[in-house]
């Protein structure tokens, strides 16, 4: 072959690339909008966006070359066609039509791209989009290739100006996507608005504090003698505890979607994972916001995420899991499937520190970067009363190792010395008849350890309220969405029995003026009562599709 035409056969390659390019890029914008809106939840890392649009670039610009190449080679004159009509191949036509390979190229990918997008959107389910081989995924499939074959056969009769002028009207789009995502919009996490705000009822301030697998018993408020409490301990002195505070589940998504409702588990419909909280389910960040309270939620947990419906009535969303939302994308899937490689900018994972490279100001599920943009939060909002929600995962198994937390007495080993140390029924390697006295002490230990380190950060959050003169203005909840169990009775973790130390959770009231300070409550209590508690201390109304009740005559 001539050189003339190894560089046109290159010049047809880069061309076919830097096309495909354009539209992959224009698609993963289109998911990535298509994805917010499904979530409702901001793009809290710029990164992300590039690097799903970056993949897009990647895979559909190598698609778009093969299947050029594969188009070429079908319309290859066979041999015994004449010179006549090998010289007269299609390549434009005299109106200006383009029929070529690289047209006809270009129509299928950019079909095949926004159809799969919108074909990847429109599945629904209990887990978020269904599997690719569901009947429902089948038809749609099936409905989108006959859609796409019709988008090819009009677009195919297109004229090259107008193919050109929709190639430009997609850069357009790439640049309007990247330039809308960093300056206006879902990268901040501002979820939809509330419409017209009312007043902010007593205008106090709510602080909402959930500490993951929190039992009661281990606090020194409740009893205990390690000093693992001092955030705790302090709200006790100058609230109200109560004594008998009963979780509504044995795990988090059931048991605080019923604090965050004031619903029970069978009427809020959180009650698997995948199942979000029913829509008719009035959150307590929605009754807030519409009384014009600023609303944010700081959450380090899986479960508690805008799209199992705690965003709802949240202007600003903050979590680690956020990067795990272009997960659903056509384009991530697919690769998922086939195990290909990808470009990655992001880390996708929970943010769990490394023992052996961290250092005493971080902790496992890291309280202190959550702490971090809680407090940033709430120092912008002047004196706008706000309601912010801080879930930690603190506590929650794996447990440390922070050894350095306790050096007067220290486990004898480490958390990654025990084989199973994340789940199970054996988390020591051992049937629980087994299970040493000193390995469930080690485990204690670490789990203390962890407890303190997030009762530390929140007293960052206290002793900056209490530094600026808006403790007295803040109502504060301390509590927990349900225990922890150490082999107590035959079993570990939480999830598995619902004896005392798994469903007795912390909870204790504080607000200077208005709530009793050293006050302990004996009385039965349950997460249903913390809404209409909340509402009750600030003047507002209660839904009344709420099943709890006030605590508020009791103390």
């Amino acid at each position: 072959m001539s050189r003339s035409v190894w560089m046109s056969f290159g010049v047809n390659i880069v061309g076919s690339f830097a096309v495909g390019a354009i539209w992959g890029a224009a698609a993963g914008i289109l998911e990535a909008f298509l994805v917010n809106h499904r979530s409702q939840v901001g793009l809290q890392n710029p990164l992300a966006l590039l690097e799903l649009v970056l993949n897009y670039v990647v895979y559909v610009g190598i698609g778009t070359v093969v299947l050029r190449l594969l188009l070429e080679a079908l319309a290859r004159p066979r041999p015994h066609t004449s010179q006549s009509e090998r010289s007269t191949g299609p390549s434009t036509t005299g109106d200006g039509k383009h029929s070529g390979a690289g047209h006809l190229t270009e129509t299928i990918v950019a079909a095949c791209l926004f159809i799969g997008a919108f074909a990847n959107f429109l599945q629904k389910g209990a887990m978020g989009p269904l599997p690719l081989t569901s009947p429902v995924s089948l038809g749609i499939t099936a409905v989108s290739i006959v859609i796409i074959v019709l988008l090819v056969w009009r677009l195919r009769r297109f004229s090259l100006r107008r193919m050109r002028i929709l190639r430009a009207a997609v850069v357009v789009w790439v640049v309007f996507g990247f330039a809308w995502y960093p300056l206006f919009g879902p990268h901040t996490g501002r979820l939809r608005g509330a419409g017209a705000k009312g007043s902010a009822g007593s205008a106090k301030n709510v602080l909402l504090i959930i500490v993951d697998t929190l039992r009661a018993d281990f606090l020194d408020c409740y009893g205990a003698k390690w000093g693992a409490s001092p955030s705790a301990d302090r709200l006790a002195a100058g609230g109200t505890l109560f004594e008998n505070h009963i979780a509504q589940s044995t795990w988090t998504l059931p048991s605080t979607a019923s604090a965050y409702t004031g619903l029970l588990p069978s009427s809020h419909g959180a009650v698997a994972t995948g199942l979000p909280m029913t829509p008719k389910a009035t959150t307590l960040a929605e009754v807030l916001q519409k009384a014009g309270y600023r609303t944010a939620a700081f959450t380090e947990n899986f479960y508690i995420r805008p799209q199992n419906g705690f965003g709802r009535g949240i202007d600003f969303f903050w979590t680690y899991w956020l990067p795990w939302n272009f997960n659903y994308t056509l384009l991530y899937r697919t690769r998922a499937r086939l195990k290909l490689p990808m470009i990655e900018l992001t880390l996708k994972r929970a943010f769990i520190t490394i023992p052996d490279i961290s250092t005493p100001e971080e902790v496992n599920w890291d309280a202190r970067v959550t702490t971090d943009v809680g407090l940033d939060w709430i120092k912008k909002g002047g004196d706008t009363p706000f309601f912010a929600f801080f879930h930690y995962m603190g506590p929650h198994s794996p447990y440390g190792p922070r050894e350095y937390l306790f050096d007067d007495d220290p486990p004898s080993g480490r958390l990654t010395d025990y084989p199973r140390p994340m789940g199970g029924p054996y988390p020591f390697g051992e049937r629980a008849g087994q299970t040493t006295d000193q390995a469930i002490a080690d485990m204690k230990k670490l789990y203390l350890a962890d407890i303190l380190c997030v009762e530390n950060h929140i007293g960052r959050i206290l002793h900056w309220l209490e530094e600026t003169g808006k403790l007295s203005e803040t109502l504060i909840i301390f509590t927990a969405d349900h225990g922890e169990e150490f082999l107590d009775h035959g079993a570990w973790n939480h999830g598995s029995t619902a004896f005392e130390e798994v469903l007795r959770v912390p909870f204790i009231v504080y607000c200077e003026d208005i709530v009793p300070a050293g006050v302990r409550v004996n009385a039965v209590t349950r997460q249903i009562d913390l809404m209409p508690t909340v509402l009750d201390l600030v003047g507002l109304d209660c839904p009344q599709e709420v099943q709890g009740r006030s605590l508020r005559p009791i103390f």
